[in-house]
């Protein structure tokens, strides 16, 4: 494995590890709730957003 795949892989183990799981079914149940869900960005944001929204569908 490269350097930056490790980098990579450390950064979003470490991101998961402090994730709230109760948090993320919060989230899920709002955006079930909601009927309508607006996901916008800009740059890195509205690509990571697009990526959301089609998980969504």
């Amino acid at each position: 494995m490269s350097n930056s795949q490790s980098l990579i892989l450390n950064k979003l183990t470490s991101i998961l590890a402090e994730t709230d799981n109760s948090k993320a079914a919060e989230l899920l149940k709002l955006v079930e709730a909601a009927g309508r869900t607006f996901i916008g960005g800009a740059g890195r944001s509205l690509l990571v957003s697009r990526f959301f929204a089609m998980r969504l569908v």
